[in-house]
C-alpha cells in the first residue's frame, strides 16, 4: 500500500488531518469551556453545527465526486483549498457575532472531512486489487486512528 503513490498520499493526508483535526477540537472545546465561559446549550449548539457539517460532507460527496471535469482527486483539492483556511477563524473566537463565524469556519472544515472522507475511500477501493481490500482498509484503519485519543475519530 505504501508503494503506491496515491495510496500513500491519501494515508499521509488523512493521518495529518486525523491528528490536527484532534488537536483542534481538544483546542475548540477548552477556549469554549474555560476561556469563553460559554453555556453547555451554547457549546452543544456549536458542536451540533460541526456533525451537520460532517454529515452534509458525507452527503454531497457522491454528486461532487461524480463531476467528470475535476474527478475524486481534483475535488479533494479544490475543496481543501477552499474550506481549509476556514478553520482559521477558530482563534478570532470571543463572546458575539464571532463566536458564530469561527463556529460556522470550523463546520465548514468538517463538512470538508465529511466529503474528503467518502472521496478518499472511493478512490481507495477504486485503485487498489479486489484481493488486497482487507489488507489495505486494516491497514488505513491503524494509520488514521493512530493520532486519534479515542475511537471517536473523523477516518479521513
Amino acid at each position: 500500500m505504501l508503494g503506491h503513490r496515491l495510496l500513500r498520499a491519501l494515508a499521509v493526508k488523512g493521518a495529518v488531518t486525523n491528528l490536527a483535526i484532534q488537536l483542534s477540537q481538544v483546542s475548540f472545546l477548552v477556549l469554549c469551556a474555560q476561556q469563553l465561559r460559554l453555556s453547555v446549550g451554547a457549546l452543544g449548539i456549536a458542536m451540533s453545527a460541526v456533525g451537520i457539517g460532517g454529515f452534509l460532507g458525507a452527503l454531497l460527496a457522491p454528486v461532487a465526486g461524480r463531476s467528470r471535469r475535476l474527478g475524486h482527486g481534483r475535488t479533494l483539492w479544490l475543496v481543501g483549498m477552499l474550506t481549509g483556511p476556514l478553520a482559521l477563524l477558530t482563534p478570532f473566537m470571543a463572546r458575539g457575532p464571532l463566536l458564530w463565524v469561527a463556529a460556522a469556519g470550523w463546520m465548514l472544515t468538517i463538512f470538508r472531512s465529511g466529503l474528503a472522507n467518502v472521496l478518499a475511500v472511493s478512490t481507495r477501493h477504486t485503485v487498489n486489487p479486489a484481493a488486497m481490500l482487507g489488507r489495505m482498509n486494516a491497514t488505513y484503519g491503524f494509520l488514521l486512528t493512530g493520532p486519534c485519543p479515542s475511537v471517536r475519530c473523523w477516518p479521513d
